[in-house]
């Protein structure tokens, strides 16, 4: 039998590999009442999304395994992922690099931006 998730309140994966980012952002997440799931790298949020259906998907784009948005492409792929939101939570600031987020399927914000308030 597979593993059965199911999440009771909206549900947000965070994708980064720096561990007081996803400290920070666990917290003040955890306290506005959302259910977390954490990946360190693509294959990590891959393999969780192919699990657990997030709401949205916060996702660096620098990571040791694949870029971001490489691993956005993938979720675009996926049945489960297909129409989840993804959002890049990145300073970029080349436009090169803000299209092909976007051509990616997903947004690019400022990390200075509240996200938190979007939801």
């Amino acid at each position: 039998m597979e593993p059965h998730y199911q999440l009771t309140k909206p549900s947000v994966l965070v994708v980064d590999d720096h561990p007081e980012q996803l400290k920070a952002l666990f917290k003040k997440l955890q306290h506005s009442g959302y259910g977390l799931l954490t990946a360190q790298n693509g294959k990590e949020a891959l393999e969780l999304v192919a699990l657990a259906q997030p709401d949205i998907i916060l996702l660096d784009i620098k990571l040791p395994d694949m870029d971001g948005f490489e691993i956005c492409r993938h979720l675009k792929q996926m049945d489960k992922a297909r129409d989840v939101p993804v959002i890049f939570t990145t300073n970029v600031n080349e436009l090169a690099e803000k299209l092909e987020g976007f051509e990616a399927g997903g947004a690019i914000i400022s990390p200075n931006r509240s996200i938190l308030r979007k939801f």
